[in-house]
């Protein structure tokens, strides 16, 4: 390789380390701000749990302000509120879907209407069931908080690191930190669980 040619090598790596060392910063900086909204937000739950705030979104901010009613506004942003769960509702009900399919009945298998609409008509079942029987949309975000939170901060990023780095030399912190997650999802739940009781 001539010199020119070594050059130019080395001023490509080099622009490509200016890169992501700027990547680096700007992810830095991200991460602080995501860390610093979720100190605030949970420094603002905190204070509306302690004023006895409601679990149910829907509910928790009153219509009237200042002497002023809001009544109207508010029930705007309820019926938005609802109108975006129910558009969003199909989306997440074909991924669902393709799901189960993929697992009961394997993804080479040919579409079907029958199966289509069996599995359409329990899903929607199961969920109009538990929109009916239970109370507060703030039992349901517990329970699933209560779950999902330890396998996204816990589990998921130990499995991710012992799949990606079967030789890495932080696989025992990783198992650690998997088991801490583990841990965590039964005792989460008997604390939603009792938070439920005392309702």
């Amino acid at each position: 390789m001539s010199r020119t040619g070594t050059q130019v090598g080395h001023a490509i790596l080099t622009l490509i380390h200016a890169i992501l060392t700027l990547i680096h910063a700007i992810l830095t900086l991200i991460h602080a701000i995501l860390t610093l909204i979720h100190a605030i937000l949970t420094l603002i739950h905190a204070v509306l749990t302690a004023t006895g705030a409601s679990g149910d979104v829907l509910n928790l901010f009153s219509a009237k302000s200042n002497g002023k009613d809001f009544a109207l506004a508010m029930d705007i942003l309820r019926v938005g509120y609802g109108v975006s769960l129910i558009l969003s509702y199909p989306v997440m009900l074909f991924e669902l879907r393709h799901i189960l399919e993929k697992y009961t009945v394997g993804e080479d298998q040919p579409y079907s209407i029958s199966r289509h609409l069996m599995i359409n008509t329990s899903v929607i079942g199961i969920c109009t069931f538990i929109a009916i029987y239970v109370e507060s949309v703030g039992t349901m975000f517990g329970l699933i908080g209560s779950t999902t939170s330890p396998a996204i901060v816990f589990i998921l990023p130990a499995f991710f690191y012992l799949k990606l780095r079967p030789d890495g030399q932080m696989r025992p912190l990783a198992w650690l930190l998997g088991c801490v997650g583990v841990a965590l999802i039964p005792l989460c739940l008997y604390s939603w669980a009792s938070g439920l009781s005392k309702h």
